[in-house]
Parts: C-alpha cells; structure tokens; sequence
C-alpha cells in the first residue's frame, strides 16, 4: 500500500512539474507583459519569450513602471486595431488581417526603431518611435497602395 501511495505521488509530482513546465513556455521573457496581456488585449498573451505578442519592440522598448508598460501597451493594441490585424492565436508568428481577410506569416525584422527595420509596405507606428513593417497581401486584382498611405488594398494599386 505504501509503494502504490509513493507512486502515485510521484506521478502527481511529475504531472504538476509537466504542466508548469508547459505553462511557463507560454510565458514572456518580460513577466509584467505576460501578467499584463489579458487587462490589455483581452485574451492570455499570444506568443511567448519575444514573439507575437511578448516582443518589448511592440511597445517601444523601454517602461519604468507597470502603469507606463500599459499604456504603451493600450498604444500598441489600438494602432493594431485601427489596422485590423493581431497576432494570430495559434501562430505567435502570424498575424490575421481582418480588414482583408488573410493570414500573413512574419519573417526577419518586423518591429525596431524607425528606419531600423526593411521598408514593408504597410508600416504601422507604435510608442516611441517604433514601427511594425508588414507586407500586407490584397486579394486578386488589387495591391497595396503603400507605406504612406496607410497600407491599404487599392483597385490596380501603386505598388
């Protein structure tokens, strides 16, 4: 009986340290963004160590504080939103354009420092001077019109 009793608490360890071990590889490098992210975003953090969501450049890099981190992130969210996209909630590395109704896999550098990060045609701005550079994909007949123009889907295009 005693045998069985240590086995079976043995297993209970092992699944507990199993499930912490999963539920901290969802976790972001920066623990207040992954506390953070549900307040701002409204869903647990998508991504993890400095991807999708968890990436410090989304939100310009530098807080003192939780309060600042917020804010930048409440900054953040809205410049996402106002483009229609987010981070894509199986994929940390890709984001769903809702305004066009596609799926777009991030490759290289995405967010940095104005004129840090190779020039996309859809440029997004976000807190303290960082940028989200994204090839935006327009459906058959139409092109993106541009980084200046706001990186929308126009008849023909400019691109």
């Amino acid at each position: 009986m005693t045998k069985n009793r240590t086995l079976i608490s043995a297993g209970l360890v092992l699944i507990g340290l199993i499930g912490a071990a999963s539920s901290a590889h969802a976790a972001c490098r920066d623990p207040w963004i992954t506390e953070l992210a549900p307040q701002v975003w409204g869903h647990p953090v998508r991504g993890s160590g400095e991807t999708g969501e968890c990436n410090i450049h989304l939100y310009g890099q530098h807080w003192s504080n939780k309060d600042q981190l917020r804010s930048q992130m409440q900054q953040a969210k809205r410049a996402l939103d106002t483009a229609g996209i987010e981070f894509d909630a199986a994929n940390a590395n890709a984001i769903t354009d809702n305004k066009y109704h596609s799926r777009m896999m991030l490759s290289g550098n995405n967010i940095g420092l104005k004129g840090s990060v190779p020039a996309k045609n859809w440029m997004i701005d976000l807190p303290n001077g960082y940028v989200f550079a994204v090839d935006r994909r327009c459906a058959p007949g139409y092109s993106a019109n541009g980084p200046t123009a706001g990186g929308g889907c126009v008849r023909g295009g400019v691109n």
